[in-house]
């Protein structure tokens, strides 16, 4: 997180209470987190157990009760543990929807990562609210690349999401294979394959894969083999761009030799070069 956003949070004015759990309230439209919410709950709860609560969640007091912002696993855990009290932070003044949701999102980026498609939904709602990627981006202090890679996973295929969310591909390997001009069942299969091979043999399949989606499988193995002995280019980049090439890959989590590839395919068929896949 930026200092400018550290800054926003820490200005914002709490106060430490002790409240009725039954009081507590999920604030469940400014929580990003809304899948596998209860995973590892088991072993969260027996470290609250042993060692107590070290972080007290964030809550909004309205009507008598208080809504939950942060902290929901926590609370979930409390619950699972049987308390009749809890320790949180009240804020002293109220939050809109948009404010919440954006310390929500903060606090799952920062800690124990969100469920992606938690993230994008949760982009894709800053995004609509801010009419700013760059704004987003510097009130989260992430990066722009990533903010579009989140927003861009809101309209990948869901079958593509599943597997996803059962960490069979990447999200970076899901908005490829979105890109790529494919049925989705295709995809999947595509991608169920890919996932069982190490990165290099992967990569040069998504080559094979972008040539030309609809071949058959075995005819992707097969042009993927090719490419282990062609087709190579060697290019070298001033100090500027090299450098970026080396943040966006970070930025990505994808190989620099892909991006590269994906820039020359696109580059080369807008220009007219390429009249047939």
């Amino acid at each position: 997180m930026n200092s400018e956003a550290k800054q926003s949070l820490r200005r914002a004015p709490m106060y430490p209470d002790e409240v009725f759990v039954s009081d507590v309230e999920l604030w469940g439209e400014a929580n990003v987190r809304h899948r596998e919410v209860t995973e590892g709950i088991d072993e969260l709860a027996a470290n609250i157990k042993e060692i107590g609560l070290l972080q007290a969640p964030i809550v909004q007091k309205l009507n008598g009760k208080y809504r939950l912002i942060v902290g929901q696993r926590r609370f979930e855990a409390i619950k699972q543990l049987g308390w009749k009290k809890m320790p949180v932070m009240v804020l002293r003044e109220p939050y809109d929807l948009t404010h919440a949701k954006l310390m929500s999102l903060s606090e799952n980026l920062h800690r124990k990562p969100a469920v992606a498609g938690d993230l994008a939904d949760a982009c894709d709602y800053l995004i609509k609210e801010t009419r700013s990627i760059t704004k987003v981006g510097k009130l989260l202090g992430i990066s722009e690349v990533t903010v579009r890679k989140y927003y861009g996973y809101k309209g990948v295929p869901e079958g593509i999401k599943k597997l996803v969310e059962k960490h069979i591909i990447s999200v970076s390997d899901a908005l490829r294979l979105s890109r790529i001009e494919a049925d989705v069942s295709k995809a999947i299969e595509f991608a169920r394959f890919i996932s069982k091979l190490p990165k290099p043999a992967r990569e040069r399949h998504f080559l094979a894969f972008m040539e030309n989606p609809g071949a058959s499988l075995s005819s992707i193995r097969s042009r993927a083999e090719q490419f282990r002995y062609k087709n190579v280019v060697r290019i070298y980049l001033p100090e500027t761009y090299a450098r970026a090439l080396a943040k966006a890959s970070a930025d990505r989590d994808e190989e620099p030799e892909s991006i590269l590839q994906f820039a020359a395919i696109q580059w080369l068929q807008s220009s007219g070069y390429v009249t047939e896949k």
